[in-house]
Protein backbone atom coordinates (compact mmCIF):
# COMPACT_ATOMS: atom_id res chain seq x y z
CA UNK A 1 0.00 0.00 0.00
CA UNK A 2 1.35 3.55 -0.68
CA UNK A 3 0.90 5.59 1.84
CA UNK A 4 1.06 9.04 0.02
CA UNK A 5 -1.45 8.48 -1.60
CA UNK A 6 -5.37 8.88 -0.77
CA UNK A 7 -7.11 5.46 0.55
CA UNK A 8 -9.45 4.02 -1.33
CA UNK A 9 -11.12 1.08 0.12
CA UNK A 10 -12.81 -1.06 -2.00
CA UNK A 11 -16.39 -3.34 -0.38
CA UNK A 12 -16.10 -7.23 -1.16
CA UNK A 13 -18.08 -10.49 -0.30
CA UNK A 14 -15.27 -12.66 -1.57
CA UNK A 15 -11.16 -13.45 -2.15
CA UNK A 16 -12.18 -13.41 -5.80
CA UNK A 17 -13.85 -9.38 -4.84
CA UNK A 18 -10.27 -8.91 -3.23
CA UNK A 19 -8.69 -10.24 -5.85
CA UNK A 20 -10.09 -7.84 -8.69
CA UNK A 21 -9.83 -4.91 -6.37
CA UNK A 22 -6.45 -5.16 -6.07
CA UNK A 23 -5.96 -5.83 -9.54
CA UNK A 24 -7.78 -2.22 -9.64
CA UNK A 25 -6.01 -0.37 -7.62
CA UNK A 26 -7.86 -0.84 -3.66
CA UNK A 27 -5.73 0.14 -1.26
CA UNK A 28 -7.57 -1.77 1.40
CA UNK A 29 -10.53 -4.41 1.99
CA UNK A 30 -13.66 -4.52 3.80
CA UNK A 31 -14.19 -8.45 3.68
CA UNK A 32 -18.52 -9.10 4.00
CA UNK A 33 -20.40 -11.72 2.52
CA UNK A 34 -24.29 -11.52 1.31
CA UNK A 35 -23.88 -7.67 0.34
CA UNK A 36 -27.48 -8.25 -1.07
CA UNK A 37 -28.71 -8.14 2.44
CA UNK A 38 -26.23 -5.25 3.19
CA UNK A 39 -23.38 -7.10 4.33
CA UNK A 40 -22.60 -10.34 6.76
CA UNK A 41 -19.53 -11.26 8.82
CA UNK A 42 -17.50 -13.40 6.13
CA UNK A 43 -16.14 -16.96 6.68
CA UNK A 44 -12.52 -17.89 7.80
CA UNK A 45 -11.73 -19.64 5.00
CA UNK A 46 -13.12 -15.85 2.66
CA UNK A 47 -10.58 -14.07 5.05
CA UNK A 48 -7.88 -16.40 4.87
CA UNK A 49 -7.68 -16.34 0.98
CA UNK A 50 -8.61 -12.85 0.73
CA UNK A 51 -5.12 -11.93 2.43
CA UNK A 52 -3.37 -14.28 0.53
CA UNK A 53 -4.27 -13.53 -2.60
CA UNK A 54 -4.79 -9.47 -2.50
CA UNK A 55 -1.88 -8.98 -0.19
CA UNK A 56 -3.91 -5.79 1.26
CA UNK A 57 -4.94 -4.89 4.64
CA UNK A 58 -8.34 -6.68 5.31
CA UNK A 59 -10.99 -5.60 7.89
CA UNK A 60 -13.86 -7.85 8.41
CA UNK A 61 -17.50 -7.11 8.99
CA UNK A 62 -18.92 -8.67 12.04
CA UNK A 63 -22.76 -8.68 11.29
CA UNK A 64 -24.79 -11.61 12.15
CA UNK A 65 -27.75 -10.74 10.68
CA UNK A 66 -29.72 -8.82 8.38
CA UNK A 67 -31.61 -6.05 9.37
CA UNK A 68 -31.14 -2.99 11.95
CA UNK A 69 -28.24 -3.07 14.02
CA UNK A 70 -29.75 -3.78 17.25
CA UNK A 71 -28.65 -7.05 18.69
CA UNK A 72 -30.00 -9.82 21.20
CA UNK A 73 -27.45 -11.19 24.16
CA UNK A 74 -27.38 -14.62 21.47
CA UNK A 75 -26.26 -12.22 18.78
CA UNK A 76 -24.14 -9.97 20.99
CA UNK A 77 -22.12 -13.73 21.99
CA UNK A 78 -22.04 -14.62 18.00
CA UNK A 79 -19.96 -11.29 17.23
CA UNK A 80 -17.69 -11.86 19.88
CA UNK A 81 -17.32 -15.54 18.92
CA UNK A 82 -16.72 -14.34 15.16
CA UNK A 83 -14.49 -11.49 16.14
CA UNK A 84 -11.73 -14.17 18.06
CA UNK A 85 -12.21 -16.72 14.84
CA UNK A 86 -11.35 -13.70 12.33
CA UNK A 87 -8.64 -12.19 14.39
CA UNK A 88 -6.74 -15.54 14.87
CA UNK A 89 -7.05 -15.67 11.05
CA UNK A 90 -5.43 -12.65 10.31
CA UNK A 91 -8.21 -10.01 9.75
CA UNK A 92 -6.22 -6.25 9.90
CA UNK A 93 -9.43 -4.67 12.18
CA UNK A 94 -12.94 -5.27 12.08
CA UNK A 95 -15.73 -3.46 11.23
CA UNK A 96 -19.00 -3.59 13.36
CA UNK A 97 -22.27 -1.20 14.51
CA UNK A 98 -24.25 -1.29 17.62
CA UNK A 99 -27.39 0.64 18.28
CA UNK A 100 -29.91 0.55 21.15
CA UNK A 101 -33.47 0.58 20.49
CA UNK A 102 -33.47 4.35 20.46
CA UNK A 103 -30.66 4.63 18.04
CA UNK A 104 -27.53 5.44 19.95
CA UNK A 105 -24.33 3.42 19.81
CA UNK A 106 -24.50 0.75 22.45
CA UNK A 107 -21.62 1.17 24.66
CA UNK A 108 -21.46 -1.58 26.56
CA UNK A 109 -21.94 -4.27 23.34
CA UNK A 110 -19.27 -2.07 21.27
CA UNK A 111 -16.83 -1.98 24.65
CA UNK A 112 -16.83 -5.97 24.74
CA UNK A 113 -16.46 -6.19 20.98
CA UNK A 114 -13.30 -3.19 21.40
CA UNK A 115 -11.43 -5.53 23.85
CA UNK A 116 -11.81 -8.33 21.87
CA UNK A 117 -9.77 -6.78 18.94
CA UNK A 118 -6.99 -6.26 21.33
CA UNK A 119 -5.53 -3.11 19.71
CA UNK A 120 -6.78 -3.87 16.68
CA UNK A 121 -8.54 -1.00 14.55
CA UNK A 122 -12.14 -1.09 14.97
CA UNK A 123 -14.30 1.12 12.45
CA UNK A 124 -18.05 1.84 13.14
CA UNK A 125 -20.26 1.48 10.46
CA UNK A 126 -22.76 3.18 8.97
CA UNK A 127 -25.12 2.28 11.37
CA UNK A 128 -24.07 5.89 12.30
CA UNK A 129 -26.46 7.52 9.29
CA UNK A 130 -29.59 5.57 11.74
CA UNK A 131 -28.88 8.12 14.70
CA UNK A 132 -30.67 11.03 15.04
CA UNK A 133 -27.80 12.47 16.92
CA UNK A 134 -24.58 11.71 15.14
CA UNK A 135 -23.05 14.40 16.46
CA UNK A 136 -23.62 12.62 20.16
CA UNK A 137 -22.94 9.12 18.90
CA UNK A 138 -19.63 10.52 17.10
CA UNK A 139 -18.59 11.51 20.73
CA UNK A 140 -19.23 8.03 21.89
CA UNK A 141 -17.47 6.56 19.03
CA UNK A 142 -14.24 8.57 20.03
CA UNK A 143 -14.48 7.91 24.07
CA UNK A 144 -15.12 4.21 23.02
CA UNK A 145 -11.62 4.21 20.53
CA UNK A 146 -12.80 3.39 17.19
CA UNK A 147 -10.37 4.67 14.84
CA UNK A 148 -12.57 4.84 12.07
CA UNK A 149 -16.65 5.43 10.82
CA UNK A 150 -17.74 4.58 8.14
CA UNK A 151 -20.72 7.61 6.87
CA UNK A 152 -22.82 8.93 4.00
CA UNK A 153 -23.38 11.84 6.55
CA UNK A 154 -26.55 10.72 7.20
CA UNK A 155 -28.25 11.03 3.72
CA UNK A 156 -29.21 8.68 1.60
CA UNK A 157 -26.02 8.70 -0.54
CA UNK A 158 -22.85 10.35 0.69
CA UNK A 159 -22.58 13.16 -2.09
CA UNK A 160 -26.11 13.93 -1.03
CA UNK A 161 -24.89 14.32 2.88
CA UNK A 162 -21.26 16.05 2.07
CA UNK A 163 -22.38 19.19 4.36
CA UNK A 164 -23.22 16.22 7.40
CA UNK A 165 -19.96 14.57 6.25
CA UNK A 166 -18.08 18.28 6.89
CA UNK A 167 -19.97 18.99 9.70
CA UNK A 168 -18.65 15.56 11.42
CA UNK A 169 -15.10 15.85 10.11
CA UNK A 170 -14.89 18.94 11.72
CA UNK A 171 -15.82 18.00 14.75
CA UNK A 172 -13.91 14.44 14.73
CA UNK A 173 -11.38 17.07 14.84
CA UNK A 174 -8.38 14.80 14.36
CA UNK A 175 -9.88 12.35 16.22
CA UNK A 176 -11.57 9.81 15.00
CA UNK A 177 -11.68 9.05 10.32
CA UNK A 178 -14.49 9.76 8.98
CA UNK A 179 -14.58 7.46 6.05
CA UNK A 180 -17.50 8.60 3.12
CA UNK A 181 -19.08 5.85 1.79
CA UNK A 182 -22.59 5.23 -0.14
CA UNK A 183 -23.11 6.18 -4.11
CA UNK A 184 -19.78 7.30 -4.90
CA UNK A 185 -19.00 7.05 -7.97
CA UNK A 186 -15.54 8.42 -10.28
CA UNK A 187 -18.24 11.33 -11.59
CA UNK A 188 -18.66 12.33 -8.44
CA UNK A 189 -15.69 11.73 -6.13
CA UNK A 190 -13.71 14.97 -6.65
CA UNK A 191 -17.16 17.49 -5.39
CA UNK A 192 -18.14 15.21 -2.52
CA UNK A 193 -13.91 15.21 -1.14
CA UNK A 194 -13.62 18.84 -1.56
CA UNK A 195 -17.14 19.91 -0.46
CA UNK A 196 -16.91 16.96 2.39
CA UNK A 197 -13.35 18.30 3.12
CA UNK A 198 -11.89 14.72 3.14
CA UNK A 199 -9.34 12.80 1.62
CA UNK A 200 -10.54 8.71 1.32
CA UNK A 201 -13.42 6.80 -0.28
CA UNK A 202 -15.11 3.68 0.81
CA UNK A 203 -16.69 2.27 -2.37
CA UNK A 204 -18.53 -0.56 -3.92
CA UNK A 205 -17.77 -1.53 -7.59
CA UNK A 206 -19.76 -4.45 -8.23
CA UNK A 207 -21.93 -5.76 -11.51
CA UNK A 208 -24.08 -8.31 -11.80
CA UNK A 209 -22.76 -11.46 -13.14
CA UNK A 210 -24.32 -14.92 -14.07
CA UNK A 211 -23.00 -18.50 -13.31
CA UNK A 212 -23.41 -20.69 -16.31
CA UNK A 213 -24.25 -23.52 -14.45
CA UNK A 214 -27.86 -22.77 -13.53
CA UNK A 215 -29.74 -22.28 -16.71
CA UNK A 216 -33.71 -21.18 -16.85
CA UNK A 217 -35.40 -23.88 -14.59
CA UNK A 218 -38.30 -23.65 -12.71
CA UNK A 219 -36.35 -25.05 -9.77
CA UNK A 220 -35.28 -22.09 -7.17
CA UNK A 221 -32.09 -22.39 -4.77
CA UNK A 222 -32.65 -18.10 -3.74
CA UNK A 223 -35.81 -16.99 -1.96
CA UNK A 224 -38.29 -15.34 -3.45
CA UNK A 225 -37.28 -11.92 -2.47
CA UNK A 226 -33.39 -13.04 -3.40
CA UNK A 227 -31.87 -12.01 -7.13
CA UNK A 228 -32.60 -14.55 -9.58
CA UNK A 229 -30.67 -17.91 -9.10
CA UNK A 230 -27.51 -17.52 -11.41
CA UNK A 231 -26.81 -14.13 -10.70
CA UNK A 232 -24.24 -12.70 -7.87
CA UNK A 233 -22.26 -9.82 -7.30
CA UNK A 234 -18.64 -9.70 -8.13
CA UNK A 235 -16.27 -6.67 -8.30
CA UNK A 236 -15.34 -4.81 -11.59
CA UNK A 237 -12.06 -4.31 -12.09
CA UNK A 238 -12.69 -1.43 -14.75
CA UNK A 239 -15.12 0.11 -11.61
CA UNK A 240 -12.11 0.34 -9.31
CA UNK A 241 -9.78 1.24 -11.73
CA UNK A 242 -12.09 4.36 -12.55
CA UNK A 243 -12.66 5.62 -8.85
CA UNK A 244 -8.40 5.20 -8.19
CA UNK A 245 -7.39 6.89 -11.32
CA UNK A 246 -10.40 9.90 -10.28
CA UNK A 247 -9.16 9.80 -6.80
CA UNK A 248 -5.38 10.44 -7.75
CA UNK A 249 -6.27 12.66 -10.22
CA UNK A 250 -8.20 14.54 -7.18
CA UNK A 251 -5.10 14.26 -5.16
CA UNK A 252 -2.89 15.95 -7.53
CA UNK A 253 -4.61 18.88 -7.79
CA UNK A 254 -4.31 18.83 -4.05
CA UNK A 255 -1.24 19.54 -3.89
Amino acid sequence: MDRTRPCLEICCQSAQDALLAREGGADRIELNADLDHGGLTPSVGALRAAKRLSGLPVYCMLRPRPGGFCYSAAERLTMREDARALLDAGADGLVFGLLDEKGRPEEEGCARLLEEAAGKPCVFHRALDLCPDREGALEALVRLGFCRVLTSGGARTAPEGAAGLRRLAQLAAGRIQVLPGGGIRPENLTALLDAAGLDAVHASAHGTWQDRSLPESPVRFNAAHCPPDGSYLQVRVEKVRALREALDRWAERKR
